[in-house]
């Protein structure tokens, strides 16, 4: 389940599943280019550190070797959320790469002194977002 559920790749379903949920396939495709910069450019980031043996694991355990992937988590949010607004991104896609910048800025603060769980934040993050959609697409299915 730790695999499963890496922050990574919860982080990088949660755009297109809302925007899927949302808005159909246009809301998918927009959600995809969202995950890609706001999620994808970190787990590079993650990835090419754990092969080049600068990092423990995709996991981060080592809490301050989660400095570097926090701020390149940091940039690329800010980046691909101005890429979003420019190209002006459905909001349920927008929204969930806002919900990634709370995690950059609440998490990365807490862990620079406490080992804190990604895994359970991200989570936590994607079920309020995913809730906050699926209402709308119950009612439709209702309608």
């Amino acid at each position: 389940m730790t695999e499963v559920f890496a922050p990574q790749y919860v982080a990088i379903a949660m755009p297109p599943a809302a925007g899927l949920l949302a808005e159909g396939w246009r809301g998918l495709a927009w959600g995809l280019l969202a995950a890609a910069l706001c999620a994808g450019v970190p787990a590079a980031v993650i990835a090419v550190g754990v092969r080049r043996g600068r990092l423990d694991s995709i996991h981060l355990v080592e809490r301050a070797s989660r400095k570097g992937p926090m701020a390149a988590g940091f940039a690329a949010v800010v980046a691909g959320l101005a890429v979003l607004a420019v190209l002006d991104a459905p909001g349920v896609v927008t929204a969930s790469a806002a919900v990634m910048l709370v995690w950059v800025l609440v998490m990365g603060s807490i862990t620079l002194w406490w080992k804190i769980s990604f895994h359970t934040g991200v989570s936590a993050g994607t079920a309020v977002v995913l809730a906050h959609v699926l209402p709308a697409v119950t009612f439709a299915l209702m309608a």
